[in-house]
C-alpha cells in the first residue's frame, strides 16, 4: 500500500536574521494508507531544508525519520537549525525523502511542492579576542607575558584585543569592555574602550592599557 509524505506546513521562529541561529520548524504529514517502507538495509528516511533560490540563502539541512512514526494520517515536527548567510528576501523549501529511500511512495505527489517565502534580516553580531597580553616596562616597550603568570600587581599591563564583525549589518560605535578578575573569580577592575563603527566582516583592533590591581 502507498504513503503519501506531504509538507503541511513550514514555519519560523523569530527574530529571522542573518547570520544568527533561526529555528525553522516543518509539518510533515503521511497522507496513505501504509507506513513508509525503505530500501534494505535503510532504517531511516530524510527530510531536507534547502533553497531553492540562486545563489542560496543557507546550506541545506537534513533530518533522519524514522518509519513507524510517521503511520497513515500522522503528523510529525522536525526542527530545523539554519544559518541564513544573506539577507533580504529568500525561499525555503522541504523536501521528504531527500535520499530516494522510500519505495511505496506512490503518485500523486504533492503538486506544487510547499515553497515558503521569507525576508530575513540583517544584523550585526560582534566578536571579541584577545591576542595578546603584554607588561609595559619603564621605556614604554611592552613584552607578551600570554600564558604566563607575570602580571604583577602594579606593573602596566598592554591588552590587546580586537573586535569582528561576523554579522551583515554595519555595528554602530559602542564600548568594548575588559574585566579583570582573580583566580577565584572576584573582579578586580572593569575598564572600558570606544568601538568605532564596524563593517560585516572587518576585525578592529582595540587595545587596553591600565596598571595591573593589587589582590
Amino acid at each position: 500500500m502507498p504513503v503519501n509524505l506531504w509538507v503541511n506546513s513550514i514555519t519560523f521562529l523569530p527574530p529571522v536574521t542573518s547570520p544568527c541561529p533561526t529555528r525553522v520548524d516543518v509539518v510533515l504529514q503521511n497522507r496513505g494508507t501504509d507506513i513508509p517502507l525503505l530500501k534494505p538495509g535503510e532504517t531511516v528516511f530524510y527530510v531536507k531544508l534547502w533553497c531553492p533560490k540562486q545563489p542560496p540563502s543557507f546550506e541545506p539541512a537534513e533530518l533522519p525519520v524514522v518509519p513507524e512514526s510517521l503511520g497513515p494520517g500522522k503528523q510529525l515536527t522536525l526542527s530545523f537549525t539554519i544559518r541564513f548567510t544573506l539577507a533580504g528576501p529568500t525561499l525555503v523549501q522541504a523536501v521528504p525523502d531527500s535520499r530516494s529511500v522510500v519505495i511505496n511512495w506512490l503518485p500523486p505527489r504533492q503538486t506544487p511542492p510547499l515553497i515558503v517565502p521569507v525576508t530575513v534580516g540583517a544584523v550585526a553580531w560582534l566578536w571579541t579576542a584577545i591576542d595578546d597580553i603584554a607588561i609595559e616596562d619603564s621605556s614604554g616597550r611592552d613584552y607578551s607575558v600570554l600564558g604566563t603568570s607575570r602580571l604583577c600587581p602594579g606593573s602596566t599591563f598592554v591588552v590587546k584585543a580586537a573586535v569582528t564583525n561576523k554579522g551583515s549589518a554595519t555595528a554602530q560605535p559602542s564600548k568594548t569592555q575588559l574585566t579583570i578578575s582573580d583566580t577565584s573569580g572576584a573582579v578586580l577592575a572593569v575598564t572600558d574602550q570606544p568601538t568605532s563603527m564596524i563593517l560585516p566582516g572587518v576585525r578592529q583592533p582595540v587595545v587596553f592599557k591600565g596598571t595591573v590591581p593589587k589582590l
